[in-house]
C-alpha cells in the first residue's frame, strides 16, 4: 500500500476513496435490494448483525480512550462511543417492532463475516495509531451511512414496508459532522509522527470489513 503524496488528513481520505474506486468493496445486501430479491428476513438479519456489533464497537472505543487520553483524540473517540451507546435503545426498539425474538437472534448464522467488523475494530483499537483509528472511523461513517441511506432509498422506491423505527434508525446520521471531527484527529496524529501508511491500512481494512458486514446481513437461518 503506497503512502499518500503528503501526510495530511485530506490526502489520506482521498487515497482511501481512490482505493474504493479502483478496488470496489461489494455490498451484497444492496445488490439483493436492487435486483428485487431482498426480503423482510434480510432486513431482520441486518438488524441482528447490527446488534451483534454494538458491544464490541463500544469496547473498542473504550480501549482507544484509554490509549489516547489526550485531545482532540479523546473527545472524538468519546463522542463516537456516545453515539453508539445512545443508538442502542433505538436499535432494541427496532428489534421489538420487527418482531425479532431472542430465539431469532440465537438462530441467526454466526459466520465469520458477522464478526469481521468486531475483529477489525478490536485490532485497530489495540494496535492502531491515532491517525489510523481516526481514519478508520472516518471510513466507517462514510461507508456505513452512504450504503444504509442507499438501501433505504431502494426499499422505499420498491414499496417494501418496514416499521417506522427501522427507517428512523437507519436515516439517523449526519456524516459531514463526523467527517470534520475525524479530519482534525487524523491530522493531529500525523503531526505527532503517525505513519500515513499504517493509517491507510486501517482505513482500507475498515472499508473491507464493512463489506463483510453487508454480506453477513444476507445470511438467513437454515431450516
Amino acid at each position: 500500500m503506497k503512502p499518500a503524496t503528503a501526510p495530511t488528513a485530506a490526502a489520506l481520505t482521498a487515497e482511501v476513496l481512490d482505493m474504493r474506486r479502483t478496488s470496489p468493496v461489494p455490498n451484497p445486501l444492496n445488490d439483493l435490494a436492487r435486483s428485487g430479491a431482498i426480503s423482510q428476513e434480510h432486513l431482520r438479519s441486518l438488524v441482528i448483525v447490527e446488534l451483534r456489533n454494538h458491544e464490541p464497537e463500544l469496547a473498542a472505543y473504550g480501549i482507544l480512550l484509554s490509549r489516547f487520553p489526550q485531545n482532540p483524540a479523546a473527545t472524538y473517540f468519546g463522542r463516537l462511543a456516545g453515539m453508539v451507546y445512545q443508538a442502542t435503545p433505538r436499535l432494541l426498539d427496532t428489534i421489538e417492532r420487527m418482531g425479532i425474538t431472542d430465539e431469532d437472534i440465537a438462530a441467526h448464522p454466526a459466520s465469520l463475516p458477522c464478526y469481521a467488523y468486531a475483529g477489525t475494530m478490536s485490532w485497530i483499537a489495540l494496535h492502531g495509531s491515532i491517525a489510523g483509528a481516526a481514519l478508520a472511523a472516518w471510513v466507517d461513517v462514510d461507508a456505513y451511512y452512504t450504503q444504509t441511506f442507499a438501501l433505504l432509498d431502494i426499499i422505499e422506491s420498491a414499496g417494501i414496508q418496514v416499521p417506522e423505527a427501522f427507517t428512523t434508525y437507519y436515516r439517523n446520521g449526519t456524516p459531514d459532522k463526523w467527517h470534520r471531527s475525524a479530519l482534525e484527529v487524523i491530522q493531529y496524529g500525523l503531526d505527532h509522527g503517525d505513519d500515513p501508511r499504517e493509517a491507510l491500512l486501517c482505513g482500507r481494512l475498515m472499508d473491507e470489513c464493512i463489506g463483510e458486514f453487508w454480506l453477513a446481513a444476507t445470511a438467513l437461518p437454515q431450516g
